[in-house]
C-alpha cells in the first residue's frame, strides 16, 4: 500500500555533460545547442535481417539533451527521445533512492547518472521499432541500444525519495472487511443454534472465527492508515 518514486529535479540543464558509455564528454555543459555522433552499426530484427541505425546526441537552447535515431525501419514513437527535459525533472518510478544514487555515487565529486536508450521491435510487428529512455536502473532492452550518462554538479541537482501512502485504499479495505465480515457474523449469530450441525457450541465457534477474521483485515490496514507520507532528501 506504499509506492516509491526517486525524483532527481536539475535546477540548471545546461550544467550537464553528456558522457559516452567510457567516460568520453560527448556534448559539454552548455546552452549552446550542438549534436555529436553516438552510435552507428546494425541490428537484428529477424531470422537472417538486420537493419541499419545511426543515434545522435543533441542538445537544445533550452538546455534539453536527447538523442536522435536515423533508421531505414519506421519508429513507431519518433526518432527523438528525450533524456533530461527542460524542466531537468526526472522521475524513477518504484525504486528507492539508495538504488538509484548508491553510496558510492554519491561520494563522487558530481552525480554521474547512467542512462539507456533502446530501440526493439513494437508489438508483434518487426518492421516497426519503438525506442525508451530511461535511467538505466530501471534497465533498457532492444536490438539496439546506447548507454550514456549525464554528468550533473552537485550544486545543480536535487535528489529526493518520496514514499506515498494509499490511505484510501486501507480505509476501503477496513470498510469492506467489516461490513463484510460482520454481516455474515451477525447473520450466523441471528441464527436459532439447532439450525447448526453441532448446536451452539458450532454456531459460536462459527461467528467467533468470522468475526476474528475481519478483526485481522482491520489490524493488518493499520500501518498504513497510521503510516504517513515521507520525503528523504539526499545528503552530502
Amino acid at each position: 500500500m506504499e509506492t516509491v518514486t526517486t525524483d532527481i529535479v536539475v535546477r540548471d540543464p545546461s550544467a550537464v555533460s553528456l558522457l559516452s558509455s567510457d567516460g568520453t564528454v560527448v556534448l559539454p555543459a552548455s546552452s549552446t545547442p550542438a549534436t555529436a555522433p553516438l552510435a552507428e552499426s546494425r541490428a537484428e530484427i529477424g531470422i537472417g535481417a538486420s537493419a541499419a541505425y545511426r543515434v545522435t546526441a543533441r542538445r537544445d537552447a533550452d538546455g534539453s539533451l536527447s538523442t536522435d535515431w536515423s533508421t531505414p525501419l519506421p519508429l513507431a514513437n519518433g526518432d527523438r527521445h528525450v533524456l533530461l527535459p527542460a524542466d531537468g525533472a526526472i522521475s524513477v518510478r518504484g525504486k528507492p533512492l539508495a538504488s538509484v544514487v548508491t553510496p558510492e555515487m554519491a561520494s563522487a565529486a558530481s552525480l554521474v547518472l547512467p542512462m539507456c536508450a533502446a530501440a526493439g521491435t513494437h508489438g508483434y510487428r518487426s518492421i516497426y521499432w519503438s525506442v525508451e529512455s530511461s535511467p538505466s536502473v530501471n534497465g533498457c532492452s532492444g536490438a539496439a541500444r546506447v548507454d550514456v550518462s549525464l554528468d550533473i554538479p552537485w550544486s545543480a541537482v536535487d535528489v529526493v525519495e518520496k514514499k506515498r501512502v494509499d490511505h484510501g485504499g486501507g480505509w476501503l479495505i477496513v470498510g469492506l472487511a467489516t461490513v463484510t465480515f460482520g454481516t455474515l457474523a451477525g447473520f450466523i449469530f441471528s441464527t436459532s443454534p439447532s439450525d447448526w450441525h453441532g448446536g451452539q457450541t458450532t454456531q459460536i465457534a462459527l461467528g467467533a472465527l468470522t468475526t476474528a477474521i475481519g478483526v485481522g483485515f482491520d489490524l493488518a490496514m493499520l500501518p498504513t492508515l497510521f503510516t504517513s507520507d515521507r520525503d528523504v532528501r539526499l545528503r552530502r
